[in-house]
């Protein structure tokens, strides 16, 4: 009785010993997953958004340590863009109606891998690297304008389309995090790479006239109007980086 009691007291040491060392512990290591979110705003005004991806809109950031140095990183950005806009006015003894649509769907991903330094408890300096590529959804704009009085109601209505685009960035990174609590760290990061975007390309306006009698006009344009920018940038966080890992 007494041999068992000793050796159940054995292992209940090392196990607390075990889980105290990984309490004393406050960085991220091997197998945490975590979510990186930007702190923008002054002291009076702090709020919490999200990164920027490669096409300019918002994006989430996620991180997976595969060793305690050693992480990857994810981010995915995802823009649905569905702008309606209604008024109605009078002009005299005319009512006037304005009906408008603008639809553009914007996607990127990002993939990359941080290598961390240093063995200090709470700062965690990395460097890294990273891909990503978006795609700029095709643009749509649909308008339409009723003149009404007395006499009847006319039309007139305009449908333009453009196509979007893509882009894609090439980058090494250079950031640090400081753990002030347990896998919460306060921290700030900046990337030197080459970018390519294109946007643009094939678009066509359409205008349809209905009047109140008489015969209508329509009219139909397309053409190509594209724009291309490369070159190597410098991207920085403009805020703090809060960075929390489970």
């Amino acid at each position: 009785m007494k041999k068992n009691i000793f050796f159940i007291s054995i292992i209940s040491f090392f196990v607390t010993t075990a889980m105290q060392a990984q309490t004393d512990s406050v960085k991220a290591y091997e197998g945490n997953w975590g979510v990186a979110l930007n702190i923008s705003g002054m002291i009076n005004n702090i709020g919490l958004t999200n990164f920027k991806d490669v096409n300019n809109n918002n994006s989430v950031l996620f991180k997976h340590f595969l060793k305690d140095d050693l992480a990857l990183r994810f981010g995915v950005g995802i823009k649905t863009v569905s702008d309606k806009f209604t008024s109605a006015d009078s002009v005299g003894t005319i009512l006037v109606e304005v009906d408008s649509i603008y639809k553009r769907n914007d996607i990127s991903f990002s993939a990359g891998i941080e290598k961390h330094l240093g063995k200090s408890k709470r700062l965690d300096p990395y460097l890294g690297t990273e891909f990503s590529f978006g795609f700029i959804g095709r643009a749509k704009a649909d308008a339409t304008t009723k003149q009404s009085d007395v006499s009847g109601t006319s039309t007139l209505q305009r449908i333009m389309q453009q196509d979007g685009g893509s882009a894609v960035s090439l980058n090494m990174l250079v950031g640090f995090n400081y753990f002030f609590s347990d896998k919460l760290s306060l921290g700030a990061e900046t990337a030197l790479g080459y970018s390519y975007l294109t946007t643009g390309g094939n678009y066509s306006i359409s205008i349809v006239d209905t009047p109140v009698s008489g015969t209508g006009n329509s009219s139909f344009n397309r053409g190509i109007a594209k724009q291309t920018n490369a070159g190597l940038k410098v991207y920085s966080s403009a805020a703090l980086i809060l960075s929390f890992y489970f």
